[in-house]
């Protein structure tokens, strides 16, 4: 038996862009500061939360499409 997805909602894509938007202040406020491998992980936190991102996006296009 296949494992459902979650489903997803407009309010999740919304929360996962405001945190992607606090991590790329982050990084530019550390980068200003000189902090550069507090800066590089930050990066890497930025591309995880991408991550994060596209798949909010295909839970929330598999609850609009579900025979997709």
């Amino acid at each position: 038996m296949a494992k459902l997805i979650e489903t997803g909602t407009v309010d999740d894509q919304a929360r996962v862009a405001v945190a992607l938007g606090h991590l790329r202040l982050a990084r530019d406020l550390l980068v200003q500061a000189k902090a550069t491998r507090a800066a590089e992980r930050v990066r890497q936190a930025i591309k995880s939360t991408e991550g994060a991102v596209r798949h909010v996006n295909n839970r929330i296009y598999r609850t609009e499409h579900p025979d997709a």
